[in-house]
């Protein structure tokens, strides 16, 4: 019988081998930082499925958020 042959995408093979070579749990923000790719969750489904990364708990990161603000001027007389 023979194995199926797996086939992942240039990102997913980019995720599983940064996890593997960093040996510490890693958001897929700093994996996108270490590997230069716009990496998505999408990307994570072949390395789950094939039981090579699986989730470890969550990380509270601080985010500098922009938002529009409304502005005002001096109109009186």
């Amino acid at each position: 019988m023979s194995k199926k042959e797996v086939v992942r995408s240039v990102e997913a093979e980019a995720i599983v081998n940064t996890l593997k070579e960093s040996g510490e749990s890693m958001t897929l923000a700093e994996i996108s930082a270490v590997t230069g790719m716009d990496l998505k969750t999408g990307h994570l489904s072949s390395g789950r499925a094939a039981g090579l990364i699986e989730a470890d708990g969550e990380k509270e990161i601080e985010v500098l958020v922009k938002k529009s603000v409304k502005t005002y001027r001096y109109i009186g007389k």
